[in-house]
Formats: structure tokens, sequence, C-alpha cells
């Protein structure tokens, strides 16, 4: 199926040609005949000003590239009109984030020929492809909520089609999503599917954590007191594979004081049988409670570690920009590193996260509006709010590092000194900073980088 900027070319390449011939045909000396203008596709006489009622991003495979995996978002409005996009994200990245449509490699234009027309980025009114999406901008983002159930999404799009000038298609979606082929949420099917380690210490004989496990509403609690391992074991090694036997005794490869659910019923034997393969961790439990009930579940990924150094680092695996506008000169944007997805402490704003995270309130030259994006640049951490940098210090009640295994609360460090350096090649980010001072906590200081989209939220009046 031939793309629209394909269909464009080769229509314009046949009428060179053509006019060429009749030049040389007459032995006219003039030259060959201007190229007119294609005729545009789009059926648009004025601006649309589109209100989605649903949502939905499908993985679609027609649309892969090398490199690159291909998304199809579609909203619909209460007419049944629809906004059909196809997207790109980089191979085993998140599709969420931010796509600017005058770049090539995010969008895959429309096109207007054989049976399947309008394959592709289109606007769609009375089941007909009225106007090809080839330019703008797209914000996709997936919103945090209490829980991962409570997850929500927002799309803002500013898209042009064909004319010249061209006519705009804008819209503004809140709410629900259905996603197909997308990660969205942990494995349903394993029980448990959020874990955290606490409280490492050293006894006679054994060493031992306490880890807490839940599922993805955080309403299923499995809570081990001790997990017991040989004296050997190192807090920076982790929990070993191996199986744990439920017990009243304290010794190696022992599971004691385990309860689960609200009325924490407590486990009296069985097994809990760990595998590893680095970092993740598959668990299964196989006992009996107090009641002689069986009790039988399982877990599956990666156990977040309470850390007890001085030194602390974040791996952000999403990164969150909410564009607030702008003030007494400068923009402003709240900026949220997340490794984990989500904590069960309220931050600044209201969301929820469970692991850790990273805020701050950065203030740009009011040049740099929500449609250019978090500016390129190094930015100090300030002790105030005026100028360009970061609101840091006692009194910055948005910029702070949080921390917490999971089920306890948040350590909570301020940023007093250092640097955040941000740069970006189109909507690719890399956001890094090294030995951020922090005050407040057991940690003293921060290092940590983020490759990839943002995920934008326009918050202005």
């Amino acid at each position: 199926m031939k793309k629209f900027f394909w269909l464009l070319a080769g229509l314009a390449a046949g009428l060179a040609a053509g006019c060429s011939d009749d030049a040389n045909e007459g032995g006219g000396t003039d030259g060959p005949a201007p190229i007119p203008e294609p005729e545009p596709l789009s059926q648009l006489t004025a601006d649309v000003s589109f209100t989605p009622q649903s949502a939905k991003l499908v993985r679609e495979a027609a649309f892969d590239k090398e490199g690159g995996e291909g998304y199809l978002l579609t909203l619909t409005d209460a007419e049944g009109a629809e906004i059909r996009v196809a997207l790109r994200a980089d191979e085993g990245a998140s599709p969420f984030g931010r796509y600017d449509f005058s770049r090539a490699n995010d969008c895959v234009p429309g096109s207007n020929d054989g049976a399947d027309a309008a394959t592709g980025s289109w606007y769609y009114a009375s089941q007909k492809a009225v106007a090809p999406i080839v330019g703008g901008v797209l914000d996709l983002s997936r919103v945090p909520g209490n829980k991962p159930s409570d997850t929500s999404y927002r799309v803002q799009v500013a898209f042009e089609d064909d004319h010249s000038p061209a006519f705009g298609i804008t819209a503004v979606y809140s709410g629900a999503m259905t996603l197909e082929g997308v990660d969205a949420t942990p494995d349903a099917t394993t029980t448990y599917c959020y874990a955290g380690a606490s409280g490492f210490y050293a006894d006679d004989g054994y060493n031992s954590w306490g880890i807490d496990f839940d599922n993805a509403d955080f309403t299923h609690l499995l809570s081990i007191f001790e997990f017991n391992v040989a004296p050997d074991a190192t807090e920076q090694d982790g929990i070993p594979a191996g199986i744990y036997t439920i017990t009243e005794d304290y010794a190696p490869n022992t599971v004691t004081w385990a309860t689960y659910d609200e009325e924490m019923t407590y486990l009296s034997t069985g097994t809990v049988t760990v595998e590893r393969d680095g970092e993740e961790y598959k668990v299964t439990v196989d006992a009996v409670d107090e009641y002689d009930a069986p009790f039988k579940a399982d877990f599956a990924g990666q156990i977040y570690y309470e850390n007890t150094s001085e030194q602390a680092s974040i791996s952000p695996r999403e990164v969150y920009v909410v564009c607030y506008g702008e003030k007494d000169g400068l923009t402003n944007w709240y900026i949220t590193l997340v490794d984990r997805g989500y904590l069960t402490t309220r931050d600044a704003v209201g969301n929820c996260y469970y692991g850790s995270i990273l805020h701050f309130d950065l203030r740009s030259d009011a040049a740099n509006d929500y449609a250019d994006g978090v500016p390129e640049g190094t930015f100090a951490v300030r002790n105030g709010q005026s100028g360009v940098g970061i609101w840091g210090g006692d009194n910055a009640a948005c910029t702070s590092f949080l921390a917490e295994y999971f089920s306890g609360s948040p350590a909570i460090g301020k940023l007093t000194e250092g640097n955040v350096t941000i740069a970006r090649d189109g909507e690719w980010y890399e956001i890094s900073f090294d030995g951020l001072t922090l005050a407040g906590s057991d940690q003293t200081s921060l290092t940590g980088s983020y490759e990839g989209r943002v995920q934008y939220i326009d918050a202005r009046e």
C-alpha cells in the first residue's frame, strides 16, 4: 500500500516526465512547464474541535519499522467520528509520550489509493476518511492514580491536514483507555506483583529481612516479618534462591511470622520457594494457615529493596512533565521521575506511586512554552523561586526525593544543591544528575539518569 507521501512523489515525478517529453517533441527552448501543486486529500473546509468520548490504543505490527514498534490510537466521539493515529515507538520502549508529526519517524501519513484507502493517521466522519493528519503534535500520557486500577489516560492533539494553509484538528481526552497488546498493569494471573524488602539485620547464625507482597490493587497483602537467610548472605546480594520452610524456629532458610490479608491470618506450616534470575524473582508459597486452610500464592517480578546507605540512586522508568505555564516571566514545569510506578503515600499533587520518585520544580525562560516542551540545558538547584533553575531547599515543597519499601513511610530528602542536565533530540530526552545534595533523610546524595520520551500534561489555566 503506497503511503501518502509516496503517492505525491510519484504523481510529481509522472507530471515532470510528461512535461519534459512535451517540450522535446515540440522542439521548444522554454523548458518544462511548472509542476502543478497536487490537490489536497483533505475534505475539511474549516478547523475541527473534536470531543472524544473514548480512547483505544492497540499494538499494530503493520506499522512496525526497523527499530520501531507500531501502535494505532483511536479517539471516538459521541457521533461515531474518529481520529485514528498511527504511532511508532522505539523498540521495547513505552508508547506513552509526545509525538511530533513534523518528524517522519513518528507518524505514518495516510494514503488515498486502493481498496483499503486511508491507512495510517486520519480524521474520520460518517465512516469516511475526511482528512489526512500530516502535521502537528500529540501528547499521550498515562496518569497514575492511588493504585494501578485507578490509572487514567490523557490525550491532547493539535493536528494539521494537507491544505495550505492547513486546517486544524484539536482534541483533549481524559479518562479510561482500552489497551490491546500494550503493557498496562502487572500480570493479573500472578497473585502478587509488588514486593518490598526492608529491615535487614544480622543475628546469631542467620541474617533476616522483612518482606511485603501485594497485588495490583493493594488489596491482597502477604507479610513475612522475618525471611531468614544464611549468615554469609549480605544486604547487597539480596535474597538468595532456595526453599524456605515456614516454622517458628529462627534459622537459615526459614520463614517466621508470615500473615496474609487484613485479618493477618497466620501461616503455620509450608514452604516458600524462591527462584532468581539476576534481579527477576519468582516466589511460590505453598502453605497451611492457622485454621488448617490451604494457602497458595505466587509472585513474579523485581523486589524493591530499602536503601540504607547514604548514597541514593534512581533508575527512572517513566517521566511525567506537568506544565503550569508562565508566571513572573518564567515557565513553570513540575517534573516527576518514577522508577517502579507507584508510591502508597500521596505526593504533593495528590498522585500515588510505588518505589522511589524524584520531583523537581523547574523554572525556565518564558520563551519555552508547553508546545515547545522542556528545554535543554543544565539547571542548578536554587534556594529560592527567582531565576531560571530548580526551586530547591527546605521551603520547596515540590522538589524532593521520596524512597520507600512497600507499605512503609517514605523517606523524604530535600534537594539543596547540584545540577540536573536535560538534553534532547526531538522528543527523545536524556535527563541526568550526579551528586545532587539531599537534606532531611538518611541519604545525603542522589544520582541517576533517564533516556526516552516524557509524558506531558497541560495544566495551564
